[in-house]
């Protein structure tokens, strides 16, 4: 038997919302990771040791990702500027000129 799912359940998540709600936090210093009880802050934080190796290159891999962001939206940006099709009309431009050089410089050969 089927049942219609509660409406209250399949609405998503506003993102502006979500958005606002995080900048409030961010604006108001508070910490959320304090909000989190100790004994589960305890097991999530790297200890000595192999812990501390793995969240080293849990850093690492997070900078990373961030930097492909950050490179990955200043194309997205360049592209929705229009700079690729600007740059491509001028390549073009510039290699039809060259054409007409080696063609004219072809034509000057005894």
């Amino acid at each position: 038997m089927y049942r219609e799912p509660n409406p209250a359940f399949t609405q998503s998540l506003q993102k502006n919302e979500i958005l606002r709600d995080l900048a409030i936090f961010r604006a108001s210093d508070i910490d959320l990771s304090k909000l989190i009880p100790d004994e589960i802050n305890k097991e999530t934080r790297p200890s000595e040791g192999a812990d501390a190796v793995e969240a080293e290159a849990i850093r690492v891999s997070t900078e990373r990702s961030y930097e492909f962001v950050k490179e990955t939206r200043a194309v997205l940006d360049a592209f929705n500027r229009g700079d690729p099709e600007a740059q491509g009309k001028k390549i073009e431009e510039i290699q039809s000129k060259l054409e007409e050089v080696i063609k004219d410089l072809s034509s000057l050969r005894p």
